[in-house]
């Protein structure tokens, strides 16, 4: 019995295994450019990399230690407050 059972593991496995590997979706390969976009006239293009800019120190400024802007929220489990 025992050497039926690893016959039908080993098939199991291969089968699931080859199974997922036989399926190939080449549809990308049929894929065309699409024209670029173009903004409507009398519309502006929006500005992405103002909105990401990191403003500069203030001169003399010092940098916040570490983890003094942290809030963190208040212990879950009784006991694992800090002591």
């Amino acid at each position: 019995m025992r050497p039926l059972v690893w016959l039908a593991a080993i098939l199991t496995t291969s089968l699931a295994v080859t199974g997922c590997a036989t399926k190939k979706d080449t549809r990308y390969r049929d894929s065309t450019l699409r024209p670029v976009l173009t903004i409507p006239a009398g519309l502006d293009t929006p500005a992405y990399t103002e909105t990401m800019e990191i403003p500069a120190a203030a001169p003399g400024a010092k940098p916040p230690e570490q983890g003094a802007d942290i809030e963190l929220p208040p212990p879950m489990v009784k006991g694992t407050e800090e002591k």
